[in-house]
């Protein structure tokens, strides 16, 4: 297997991270003074979203796909701090957070100057109170763009509600603010920048819109990608980190935002009028505690989550060394459920390269499947972040069916049913084919498939909407 040379372009960029705990003298783990582990966790999400290995990475709706991109930034909390002491990366101050609203506040004026580490350094976040914000809405985040002035003062960097920081398993409203406000810190606008269609962010491969997604819709994305609004003659990216939406909606930047985000780093920023970050990557690596051994799974090309033919799939896996030591080998396990294959992929890959591997053929199964992916062992020492080892697609596969075909719904099995008939929103709105039991054609059988015209309200319902029942045929 060899790198991808789309992938293998650019090397990895690290940056230090210090992040700034403001409290009103909690203990530890409790209301604002939020816990290292919770901490740890949100800068686990972040890397795992700036490095595209993060699960929904592989699920980007099909139409933004070809757009996505790998910003190839990696995160970590500094160990070394601007005096050379060692530290944890997490500093905790109680301080009294004062003022109405986002804009009306103290944390420009006396937070930020009496905590900050050298901004050119450290990439500083403060995590506080944001007067104004709750658990449910406001402003739950702010930061500096990289612009000459602003970057390297004593308020460079981003600020984030407590409530809205953490990860996976804590109790946070989100843990996906961070990496919205991270953009803007290396220089990414809104989608929408100009609010209106005549102005965009300047960036090719994001669609130009007049407002965020959460001003036309709510949108829930735990079941899957429904369509987007429509604004400017385009559907809004809603999966995009920069727009506004649900969080289990985010999926990935554009390459186009990636490649924003690299220059500030790497010092050749232009079209924005952008200073740039260099001395913020520049010997990262004595103010880090990088890993040694760590594999990422970035992408896994072959199954979907709706499987329709019959033909074997050939998997096709990309592998990301985020270890410092060249990877010259690494085990690979894979799983449908039925059984585990194993390999040994051996070669080598410098740190932040990316290989393709192909995996074993697979012969899906009608029904659902789960097949999984994950790695052990690289170099045959333990990996020191196994966040990022394994990548999983469930999904269903409907077998082909030869005419003449019938369903004739009486089993309540549903999307799909027994013979493999499943209901498709085409329109992703709220309504949608269901089983309806005890109901059926002339009286004859014990169930219906249904579609209710007349569901919904005045304002949201089936008018104009478009849905589907697929047979296997």
């Amino acid at each position: 297997s060899q790198p991808n040379p789309a992938e293998s372009a650019d090397t990895l960029i690290t940056v230090p991270v210090v992040v700034h705990i403001i409290h009103n003298g909690e203990p530890i783990g409790t209301g604002q003074n939020l816990s290292d582990e919770q901490v740890i966790a949100q800068i686990e999400q972040l890397n795992l979203d700036f490095s595209s290995t993060n699960p929904e990475f592989s699920a980007t709706p099909a139409q933004w796909k070809p757009v996505r991109g790998t910003p190839k930034i990696e995160f970590c909390l500094a160990r070394v701090d601007p005096q050379g002491n060692p530290t944890t990366g997490i500093t905790r101050h109680q301080l009294q957070v004062t003022g109405t609203s986002w804009t009306n506040n103290n944390i420009n004026s006396e937070i930020k100057p009496q905590t900050i580490w050298d901004p050119l350094h450290y990439y500083n976040v403060w995590v506080l109170p944001i007067p104004g914000t709750t658990a449910d809405s406001g402003v739950v985040g702010f930061a500096n763009y990289p612009l000459p002035g602003q970057m390297g003062s004593n308020t460079d960097g981003a600020v984030i509600d407590y409530r809205w920081f953490g990860g996976p398993g804590f109790s946070q409203s989100s843990y996906r603010v961070l990496q919205h406000e991270t953009g803007h810190y290396l220089g990414l606008p809104h989608p929408w920048d100009g609010d209106n269609c005549y102005d965009d962010d300047g960036i090719d491969d994001t669609p130009n819109v007049d407002a965020p997604t959460s001003a036309y819709a709510t949108l829930d994305c735990s079941d899957g990608y429904p369509q987007g609004p429509v604004s400017c003659g385009n559907e809004h990216m809603y999966v995009n980190h920069m727009d506004y939406v649900t969080h289990n909606c985010y999926t990935s930047f554009t390459q186009g935002q990636a490649n924003v985000m690299r220059a500030v780093l790497q010092g050749t920023p232009s079209g924005f009028n952008y200073a740039a970050r260099t001395e913020l990557a520049a010997g990262a690596w004595s103010r880090c505690n990088l890993p040694t051994h760590n594999t990422a799974l970035v992408d896994l090309d072959g199954p979907a989550d709706r499987l329709c033919s019959a033909d074997s799939i050939a998997p096709v896996l990309y592998l990301r060394n985020h270890g410092t030591d060249p990877l010259d080998s690494v085990r690979i396990y894979v799983s449908d459920g039925s059984g585990i294959d194993t390999l040994l992929w051996q070669g080598n890959l410098p740190y932040g390269d990316t290989a393709l591997v192909g995996l074993p053929a697979w012969l899906p199964q009608p029904g659902s499947f789960t097949y999984t992916v994950w790695t052990a062992l690289p170099d045959g020492q333990p990996d020191e972040r196994p966040a990022d080892d394994t990548i999983q697609v469930s999904g269903t596969y409907v077998a082909p069916a030869p005419l003449p075909f019938a369903e004739d719904f009486d089993s309540p099995a549903w999307n799909p049913t027994e013979n493999g008939v499943f209901p498709f929103n085409i329109s992703g709105d709220d309504f949608v084919w269901q089983y309806a039991a005890g109901v059926s054609a002339w009286g004859q059988g014990s169930g219906s498939a249904m579609f209710d015209n007349f569901a919904g309200t005045q304002t949201n319902n089936p008018y104009g909407t478009a849905d589907a029942l697929i047979t296997p045929v």
